[in-house]
Parts: C-alpha cells; sequence; structure tokens
C-alpha cells in the first residue's frame, strides 16, 4: 500500500492523530509560546502527524464513521492534547514559580519581564531559572518525549468517559500541588536568609537609630539572596534533572491509568 492509499483510507485517523499534536504543541513546554510562530507549531504538527499514521494504524483502531462522534472525537482528543501540554508546563514552571515567591523577600518583585515561553510576567531571576530548567529538559530529550508519548497514547483512542475526564483532572490538579510544593522547597533557604536579615536589622535599628536600616537592608537582602542561589545552582541543576525525569514517568503513569497505553 502507497503512501497515498493510506492517507487516502485513513484520512480520518491523520485528523484525529493532527488535532492531538497541536493540542500538546500548543501547551506543551518548549513548543508554546510567543518564540515559537503558530505556523510553525501547526506544520510541525503535520509532518508528525504523517509520520505517525503508520504506526498507529497497527494499533488497529477503529475510528467512528459517523460525522458527530467523529467531531466529538475531534475535539476530545485536542482538549487531551491540551491537558497532557499543561501537566508538563505546570510541572516545568517550578522554578519560576520559586522565583515568584523569593524575588518578593529580595526586593526584586518589580523586576519583571516578559518570558518568552509561557509568554506571562516573571521576575528576571525567574526568566533566568526557567531557562535553566528548559535547558534541561532539552538535554534530557525532552521534546522526543513528547513525540513518543503521542504515538503510544493513540494505542487507545476513546477519550469520552467520564473516569476518563475526572483522572485528567486529578491529574492536572496534582502537578498544580506539585509546582507549589517543590517551588516553596526551592524557596525557603533564600526566604529564610532574608528573614533573619530583618530580624538583625530590626535588632540594629533598635541600638543604633542613627543607621538607615531600610536602605541598607534592601542591598543586603539582595546581595544575601543572590549568594545564596549561587551556592544553591549546583543543586537546582541536579533537582531539574530529578524534576524532569519525574515529568516523564507520570506522564507515562497518568496515560496510562487512563487506559490509553496497555
Amino acid at each position: 500500500m502507497s503512501i497515498y492509499e493510506i492517507f487516502n483510507n485513513y484520512f480520518q485517523l491523520f485528523l484525529i492523530i493532527l488535532v492531538r499534536c497541536i493540542g500538546i504543541f500548543t501547551s506543551a513546554p518548549f513548543f508554546s509560546g510567543i518564540a515559537m510562530p503558530f505556523r510553525f507549531k501547526l506544520a510541525f504538527s503535520f509532518f508528525v502527524g504523517i509520520v505517525s499514521t503508520p504506526i498507529v494504524i497497527g494499533y488497529g483502531i477503529k475510528f467512528p464513521e459517523d460525522l458527530a462522534v467523529f467531531g466529538v472525537a475531534l475535539v476530545s482528543n485536542f482538549v487531551f492534547g491540551v491537558a497532557i501540554g499543561y501537566f508538563a508546563f505546570f510541572i516545568i514552571s517550578v522554578f519560576q514559580q520559586a522565583a515568584q515567591i523569593f524575588s518578593i523577600q529580595m526586593g526584586l518583585g518589580m523586576n519583571e519581564v516578559v518570558d518568552p515561553v509561557s509568554d506571562i510576567q516573571v521576575p528576571a531571576i525567574g526568566n533566568i531559572l526557567g531557562i535553566l530548567l528548559l535547558l534541561i529538559f532539552l538535554r534530557l530529550d525532552g521534546h522526543f518525549y513528547f513525540v513518543n508519548l503521542i504515538v503510544d497514547s493513540f494505542k487507545k483512542v476513546d477519550l469520552i468517559d467520564k473516569n476518563i475526564s475526572g483522572i485528567i483532572l486529578k491529574g492536572l490538579n496534582g502537578a498544580l500541588f506539585v509546582m507549589f510544593e517543590i517551588s516553596i522547597k526551592i524557596a525557603l533557604p533564600v526566604i529564610a536568609v532574608t528573614i533573619l536579615l530583618d530580624i538583625a536589622m530590626g535588632l540594629i535599628s533598635r541600638v543604633a537609630p542613627q543607621f538607615n536600616v531600610m536602605i541598607m537592608g534592601f542591598n543586603m537582602k539582595m546581595l544575601a539572596g543572590f549568594i545564596v542561589l549561587w551556592f544553591l545552582m549546583p543543586v537546582l541543576v541536579d533537582v531539574g534533572e530529578h524534576i524532569v525525569t519525574e515529568l516523564f514517568n507520570t506522564s507515562l503513569d497518568w496515560v496510562s491509568a487512563m487506559g490509553i497505553v496497555k
């Protein structure tokens, strides 16, 4: 069977694959954001859909023949792709969320820039930490992992199920909980040092009122925060690798729980 015959006979299956790819690539880390034009995302989804169609055909999937059911299947596959993308996006945003927390204590809460990946305003130091985690994600071949996950997830296409919707919402809530939990743990050393400096500045203001504690404390907290981050940088790299590795395992378990990966 030629490629044209495969494409002609399984065009509906190709559309389902294309819609799921578009959903993932419009919300997943590295692929989402203003840094990558939507035309590129659409072209890349089209390419992945063409390459994946012969593989997915071997799974023996029965695509719907009724037009209404087929439309519902397209919508559900798009929602499923977006859910997987945001599941990964929440976890990859751990470093940026941590920077949102401790940058206020360091006095950098007003120093915000637009993140080209998430298209939101984040502290400048959060943008740097976010790029660090994204580079770790790319070094561990996270972009190839999502392409493989798309193909593996098509071992079962049916997503029109209330139980599966509940698992999707539970997984997204779990990703948000993990994001806040890890980000708070990362920010705690900086917060602890700045709180100790606040206590020290309060004692100095009581002992020597002639010192301008407000100006001196602002500079010292910023300097102390950067020093703590400098010493934590090797630990942050190890934590980032662990986060990305757990993201791969957790996302596969999440898809398996929905009955998609047999």
